[in-house]
């Protein structure tokens, strides 16, 4: 009625479409969602108003939804170079939203973009906000910078996080030195993660902590007595880590996972192949049935299991492994560079054994 009573470029005529576009949203059903957020984009295109930047990114969710990622970040970037020009104006509510679509950006592999997104958030945090914000945001630049591989922002953002925390031990500066000795494990500085390991140690022993968390402690010390070669700590620590977890939470948690896949490493440095291919098989197992076969916990699963094949003589499931990940990795529109570069090393190590 309003669009042929009046002309189809009425303020409620737009907020109509809007309406129904976000209502095809929360019922999932995003193909009709996008044509009303578009129909409206494409009338309100000339204003650059708020209303242009709300929908973008309503529109951006919606591609996001459907594994269009190419779209989804066109529209979000689009909606945040829209959305700087009330920056001065909006204060709160660009800050807001501009950590909401840094989440996004993490979420689609975009990291370097979300570190710069969340260092602005971060900036105004410190002299806006709360503690309780500030570090809401740390810990949220710590896991960017993890699933980023850049080892070294996560350290400095670990350590921010300790700062603020005023240095005093608590159950969070705790889990903080867990976090930050993971951290100096991947980058091989296994004197300092052995530090952090054992600041967090000396609190839990003192303290009453939820199992997981002890778990996890264990866990990180079993990989780093791995990595160092004493395999006597690796190998009690890693079942210490193991036995928490199976009383402690269910199998569908990723720890479970974790925990499964370090004593199929722990075991193939032994040269216990067969115990490492039960331990290895079952973790891969449920990587793929609970966080997805594109999940990068379950291609480097592949990856180990590849190994613990390479070493029984079984090139060809070693082969199939690798072929497998390499695949998966292909139909990823943004995949982990450093995952990649793992499986086509395991695949040329395995081609080299053959005189391929």
């Amino acid at each position: 009625i309003e669009r042929d009573t009046h002309s189809d470029s009425t303020e409620l005529y737009i907020d109509i479409l809007i309406k129904r576009g976000t209502l095809h949203k929360e019922a999932e059903d995003h193909k009709n969602a996008i044509s009303y957020f578009q129909k409206s984009l494409d009338i309100l295109q000339n204003t650059k108003s708020y209303n242009y930047c709300e929908v973008s990114a309503l529109l951006g969710s919606c591609y996001y939804a459907i594994g269009r990622q190419k779209e989804a970040r066109k529209s979000y970037l689009v909606s945040f170079r829209t959305l700087e020009t009330y920056r001065s104006t909006l204060k709160d509510d660009y800050y807001n939203y501009l950590l909401n679509v840094s989440d996004i950006f993490s979420n689609n592999g975009e990291y370097q973009l979300a570190d710069s997104c969340y260092n602005e958030v971060y900036s105004w945090y410190k002299k806006n906000k709360s503690k309780d914000e500030l570090l809401h945001v740390i810990e949220r630049l710590c896991t960017n910078a993890y699933r980023a591989h850049d080892y070294n922002n996560e350290i400095k953002y670990i350590s921010d996080r300790i700062n603020v925390l005023d240095n005093k031990m608590n159950v969070h500066t705790a889990d903080a030195c867990v976090d930050l000795g993971g951290a100096y494990m991947s980058i091989g500085q296994y004197k300092d993660a052995k530090q952090c390991f054992d600041k967090a140690m000396q609190f839990y022993n003192k303290n009453t902590i939820e199992p997981l968390k002890r778990a996890i402690l264990f866990n990180n010390l079993s990989v780093l007595y791995l990595e160092t070669g004493n395999y006597d700590k690796a190998e009690y620590y890693a079942l210490k880590a193991f036995e928490i977890k199976k009383d402690a939470i269910s199998l569908d948690h990723p720890s479970y996972a974790l925990a499964l896949n370090t004593l199929a490493v722990l075991y193939c440095k032994l040269d216990k192949f067969q115990i490492a291919l039960e331990y290895g098989l079952k973790a891969s197992e449920l990587n793929k049935l609970n966080l997805g076969e594109e999940s990068d916990a379950y291609i480097r699963s592949l990856c180990d299991n590849s190994k613990i094949y390479f070493n029984l003589g079984m090139y060809q499931e070693s082969e199939s492994q690798l072929l497998t990940a390499l695949e998966i990795l292909s139909r990823l529109s943004i995949s982990n560079v450093t995952t990649n570069g793992l499986v086509l090393s395991n695949l040329a190590d395995l081609y080299s054994e053959l005189g391929n």
